[in-house]
Formats: structure tokens, sequence, C-alpha cells
């Protein structure tokens, strides 16, 4: 099993901190859009094991971590609101 946490931790933030409201659209491609811009500017941390996910996991409780997390979201939010690729349906 290979893991990159952080695509795990990007995925739960955008989930976890009602970044829907804020999307173009609720279509899929806008929501890969987004992560793939966000995870491209965060640094990955792949792992193999359970043990490995609970030590990163463990990490995203440094306040840096989150900000930046936080940080590249909106930014990538931003690109795909201004122009967005879906195919969709529009909110």
């Amino acid at each position: 099993m290979l893991v990159n946490v952080t695509e795990l931790l990007v995925r739960h933030t955008l989930e976890e901190h009602e970044w829907e409201s804020r999307m173009p659209c609720a279509c899929e491609q806008c929501r890969d859009d987004i992560m793939a811009i966000a995870l491209n500017q965060l640094p990955s941390r792949y792992v193999s094991t359970d043990r490995g996910q609970a030590y990163v996991k463990a990490q995203y409780m440094n306040s840096q971590l989150q900000m930046d997390i936080v940080r590249e979201l909106a930014v990538a939010l931003t690109k795909v609101q201004q122009n967005p690729r879906h195919q969709g349906t529009s909110k």
C-alpha cells in the first residue's frame, strides 16, 4: 500500500472546512482541479504502512501545515473559479 498522505489531508480539509459553498460548481472536474493545483504546491508525503500514515497525520496537528494546506486550497479555488474546465452544472 503506497499512500500520499498529503493528498488525504488536502481531501479531508476540502471536505471538512465547508469549501463546497465557495466552489464554482459541484462537479468532480472542479474538485479534482482544485485538489491537483493545491497538491502540486505542497510537499508529497508518501508512506507504505499504516504506522507511517498515522505519523504523517499526526504532523497535521502542526498549525503551519494546516495553514499551508488552507492557503493552497484557497489559491487553487480562485484559479478554478476564474477558469473552470467543468462540464457539469453550475450551482
